[in-house]
């Protein structure tokens, strides 16, 4: 755990869900499983929040729509299996589900291929029962349940594609699997490749801020060689470090950034607001007054804002869940 404490990476966890309010159903199911992020109730959630006729209302960015889009055909697949298990007794029929979909979050976590999970599969439906109509059952549900579990999204270079890893770095602390998470986390809203090298340089950072608890500051300074060079990513994090850190300064720097949703663009935001910044509150404050797409960048910030400041229990408050991501979040770390 280095020298964060627990309820310093419970600050990180619920700064994030404070800031991004729209994803705290599925992120929060996302790291109750056993503690540890379950890509198939992860999918499931984000579905029941975003599909056709879910629980959230309001917009809904590209990157969303594309991992949504590839995933609905599959969710058909998968909702079919009780349906189609010829030859398995009905009794039987929700155990050797259970047992293949764990063999699935296995294979797909780890990154091993279909074949792998199929073989894992096939030997828990003969612990149920030894016969061909269970195997091939096995074999049938380990496919379908396969493909869900590692669905990805688009080629999207957006903030989606980092927005939970803070809280996976946090769930993950004293668990090992953290890599897994963060690739299938990733690749359901991105195969964009520049996407998926930010992703990494994020997860560096977070992990030496929130877990090994050292400064904004130096940890992206360690870590600005393993951010992608492309699109300038490196040199204006670079800049970010090394700019004016008053507030009228950051408004300028992002507004020469630029304020859509591209990671390219909140990343550096981020880091100039973080390192200008004193308090959990002015990083917060600066990067909303600067604009644009400040839900995406502070998903970056708060979290580690969070872990070197804390959040004045009087501004988290003021979010109305504040008790209940509270809880949450110092469950998932302990």
């Amino acid at each position: 755990m280095g020298k964060m404490t627990i309820p310093l990476l419970a600050h990180s966890v619920h700064a994030y869900i404070y800031t991004h309010t729209r994803t705290h159903a599925h992120t929060k199911l996302s790291t109750e499983h056993r503690g540890k992020f379950n890509p198939v109730a992860f999918r499931d959630a984000m579905l029941d929040s975003f599909s056709f006729g879910g629980t959230y209302t309001g917009f809904v960015d590209g990157a969303m729509r594309g991992a949504l889009l590839n995933l609905i055909p599959l969710k058909k697949d998968v909702a079919m299996l009780p349906w189609v298990a010829k030859g398995v007794d009905s009794a039987d029929v929700q155990k050797v589900l259970d047992d293949v979909s764990e063999a699935v979050v296995s294979a797909a976590l780890k990154g091993e291929n279909l074949d792998s999970a199929k073989k894992e599969a096939v030997s828990k439906a003969k612990a149920v029962k030894d016969s061909k109509e269970y195997s091939a059952y096995a074999e049938k549900a380990a496919e379908a349940l396969y493909k869900y579990a590692t669905s990805t999204g688009s080629e999207d270079d957006q903030h989606p594609s980092i927005a939970q890893i803070a809280i996976l770095v946090a769930a993950y602390a004293d668990k090992e699997g953290l890599d897994g998470a963060i690739s299938n986390l990733t690749h359901l809203f991105t195969t964009n490749e520049f996407s998926l090298a930010v992703g990494q340089f994020v997860k560096e950072v977070c992990s030496d801020v929130i877990v090994k608890g050292l400064d904004v500051k130096a940890a992206v300074q360690a870590r600005t060689e393993s951010a992608p060079a492309e699109k300038s990513l490196r040199e204006n994090i670079q800049k970010a470090l090394s700019e004016d850190k008053s507030e009228s300064a950051h408004l300028a720097f992002q507004q020469k950034l630029g304020l859509p949703c591209g990671l390219h663009q909140g990343i550096p935001g981020a880091v100039h607001a973080l390192v200008s910044s004193t308090s959990y509150v002015e990083v917060v404050r600066s990067v909303i007054k600067a604009s644009g797409d400040s839900a995406g960048r502070l998903t970056f910030a708060a979290p580690l804002a969070a872990a070197v400041h804390g959040v004045p229990s009087d501004f988290g408050k003021k979010y109305n869940k504040y008790e209940e991501v509270k809880a949450w979040a110092k469950a998932i770390v302990q």
